[in-house]
């Protein structure tokens, strides 16, 4: 399992990017692969629904310094990859499986952009991996 070097949470969202994806052989192929989001026995929330969507544009604050806000977050896809609806403290999941396929075909890995619906400002603590 690898763990997010990067995470940035913006108020209606959360980027996360994998800087070391697992290494694949010529002979591996990836058939699943999962972000996981645990929210602690503390967490309440109203119903709360959070998309999983592959982030197209280029980021990086780890490296430059530079904090990630509402006016330089990069692109999302319009595509929601899966979605789950989040009510308080449990696991939750979202298949990522064909954005983790294109990470490895095309060498290109921008990350992962969770959307929250309805938009607010809310405080959720959560730890986040992802399932190989």
């Amino acid at each position: 399992m690898a763990e997010p070097l990067l995470s940035y949470i913006i108020f209606i969202g959360i980027f996360v990017k994998f800087l070391a994806l697992p290494e694949l052989t010529s002979g591996d192929v990836v058939t699943y692969a999962a972000l996981r989001l645990v929210t602690p026995a503390n967490t309440s929330t109203n119903s709360l629904v959070i998309t999983a969507s592959k982030v197209t544009s280029s980021w990086n604050s780890h490296t430059n310094g530079t904090t990630l806000t509402w006016a330089n977050q990069p692109s999302i896809s319009s595509t929601i990859e899966d979605y789950q609806v989040v009510t308080g403290q449990g696991e939750y999941r979202w298949d990522i499986t064909d954005i983790a396929r294109e990470w490895y075909q095309t060498g290109t890995n921008n990350g992962i952009a969770l959307t929250f619906y309805p938009f607010s400002i809310c405080a959720i603590y959560l730890t986040l991996s992802w399932i190989f």
